[in-house]
């Protein structure tokens, strides 16, 4: 490798490496996305869940009426 073709190797190397980590990064953006809609659907489920119990409760006091 000559002195002069350095530059262009590392600039090269610098482009490559840039590249991969915007990809990087737009993977991390995804996952973020992915766990927070998860979180949303997690909180969902145990308001649902709240419901269905208060809902079974309310019906076991009508059956002993």
């Amino acid at each position: 490798m000559t002195m002069s073709s350095v530059p262009a190797t590392m600039a090269a190397s610098y482009a490559s490496l840039s590249t991969r980590m915007g990809v990087v990064d737009a993977q991390i953006a995804t996952m973020t996305r992915l766990m927070e809609r998860s979180i949303r659907a997690d909180e969902q489920l145990q308001v649902m869940r709240t419901q269905a119990t208060k809902l079974e409760e309310r019906l076991e006091r009508l059956e002993q009426r």
